[in-house]
């Protein structure tokens, strides 16, 4: 019989089975002898040379296909937290609720406001409100602009209770684990429906989708994933304090390509998940004549479940991957600002944003081995966007007399100390419909 380490014999009839261990190597001598009614045979030998296969867990093309579901799922949270709480921060102002349509190419802030006649601005309104500043400055031309409607009275847009919004944002970033580089593309909307219930308190429910696609390496292995999502959020404002929470749960889907690099050839595979997320945030904004500063802390929280999955397509070669959970749980400390310049035709509005996060465990185990052995036979750490982040935003948006606002922004994100980067230029519209 052959060494445990090696493997295992069976002899059935007149067939020599022999299966080898899971990380077995080398050579392995099988003696046997076979029986008959006649009697039995001299001892034979029979040797084998066992070429183990590439151990998956330093495989850089393995590592780059988990460390990529797993920073997709991250940045699936982060889309869905960070288009919530612009929604959220909005909800601040009893002007910021209104149905508003905001579409960004980065997570940015959004604040959509409509112009008004200056009979409808009130005489305690903070000088924050670019629509009083712009009729203020501006009374002569407006009240040619609307000496239409200066003649039939005041007509002052509605500001009812219940309010539809939708956001997103498309961000770019790059890693590099395990000597390779993981370059990604997430897409993440939002979309909701909030009720004020009262001047200090508002509460909604909301939809997200999100997509992600990340190529690893240069050998053409990849990942693509996607989230659908439901959420509840609400805000309480007495005053300058406010106090903004969300929680919601997210159906997952990843699709991946890796490349072999012992046949050439391109295992695939699909995954599902669940992911439940949420976050916590409270601050307090200082208010003068056109600008705002509001220094704020926020908690993020996640857990994720991803299903095992086996791959097809590369023979023998095919992994089989253990179900894989992770927590996360971020702390965010930051502050935003804005500065409005009222123009003869448009309101102008400079804004600008520091964050800084710590994720407190962004990397997780996972267990792998080959389909014909078992799905424990190897692990591997993968690893997250990074502990810390450093995140800068600068913008400038433009509210119309229409009612339309435009926006374009830039933010940069950086993972203190490691080699994880992300970029992105916003565009935006909003208006209020």
């Amino acid at each position: 019989m052959p060494a445990q380490a090696l493997g295992s014999a069976r002899l059935t009839g007149t067939a020599l089975e022999f299966t080898a261990a899971a990380r077995a190597s080398g050579t392995v001598a099988l003696r046997f002898t076979l029986t008959n009614a006649w009697g039995a045979s001299q001892p034979a030998t029979l040797t084998l040379q066992i070429n183990a296969r590439t151990d998956p867990s330093r495989d850089a093309e393995v590592a780059g296909i988990l460390s990529a579901q797993t920073q997709s799922a991250q940045q699936f949270v982060r889309a869905q937290i960070s288009n919530f709480t612009d929604r959220l921060e909005q909800l601040h102002s009893l002007d910021g609720h209104r149905n508003a349509f905001n579409l960004r190419f980065n997570p940015t802030q959004a604040r959509a406001r409509t112009l008004r006649d200056p009979a409808d601005v009130d005489d305690n309104q903070t000088a924050l409100d670019p629509l009083a500043s712009v009729q203020a400055l501006t009374d002569n031309q407006q009240r040619v602009m609307h000496a239409s409607s200066a003649e039939k009275g005041s007509q002052p847009l509605p500001n009812g209770n219940l309010s539809v919004w939708t956001g997103g944002y498309v961000d770019f970033g790059s890693t590099r684990n395990s000597g390779e580089k993981v370059s990604s593309t997430t897409v993440g909307i939002s979309s909701g429906v909030d009720v004020r219930l009262s001047d200090a308190l508002t509460l909604g429910v909301g939809i997200g989708l999100g997509n992600d696609k990340s190529d690893i390496g240069s050998s053409g292995s990849n990942s693509r994933g996607t989230s659908y999502s439901v959420a509840a959020y609400g805000s309480y404002h007495p005053n300058a304090v406010f106090l903004d929470g969300m929680l919601g749960y997210s159906r997952l889907q990843f699709d991946s390509e890796r490349f072999v690099t012992d046949n050439s050839r391109y295992a695939k595979g699909r995954r599902d998940g669940d992911q439940l997320f949420g976050s916590l945030s409270s601050g307090y904004e200082v208010k003068g004549p056109n600008w705002l500063v509001s220094p704020y802390g926020r908690v993020e929280t996640s857990t994720t479940w991803l299903r095992g999955y086996k791959e097809s397509n590369a023979d023998s070669y095919n992994l089989d991957y253990a179900e894989q959970r992770f927590s996360l749980v971020s702390g965010v400390a930051g502050v935003r600002g804005q500065y409005g310049v009222p123009l003869s035709w448009a309101y102008l509005t400079l804004r600008s944003r520091l964050e800084f996060s710590h994720t407190f465990n962004s990397d997780s185990t996972a267990r792998m081995g080959y389909v014909d052995v078992g799905d424990s036979t190897y692990s591997i750490t993968t690893e997250g966007f990074g502990d810390n982040r450093l995140s800068t935003s600068l913008g400038v948006d433009l509210l119309w007399a229409s009612g339309l606002s435009t926006g374009i922004g830039y933010q940069g994100t950086r993972a203190i100390g490691e080699q994880s980067r992300s970029d992105a230029f916003s565009l935006r519209a909003a208006y209020r419909f």
